[in-house]
């Protein structure tokens, strides 16, 4: 269930199968539909806005329909 746009800055990751940001001192928060960041975005600093959806059975947090930004 979507819940409202996120902003959110931090550094781009892959977990697994599928790409994340880890933002400090807030959390991780997971891609929606997206499998692995490209190795140049891996580990450099980006800004994603998108739907936020919470997903309470497993307790995780998914960006829907993002746009990602890769930062200086």
């Amino acid at each position: 269930m979507t819940q409202r746009v996120i902003n959110i800055t931090g550094n781009a990751i892959n977990i697994g199968d599928k790409a994340a940001i880890v933002a400090e001192n807030i959390g991780t928060y997971y891609i929606a539909d997206m499998h692995k960041w490209n190795k140049e975005w891996v580990n450099r600093r980006i800004q994603v806005i998108g739907d936020l959806e919470v997903r309470k059975k497993d307790h995780a947090n998914f960006i829907k329909h993002p746009v990602a930004q890769l930062l200086r």
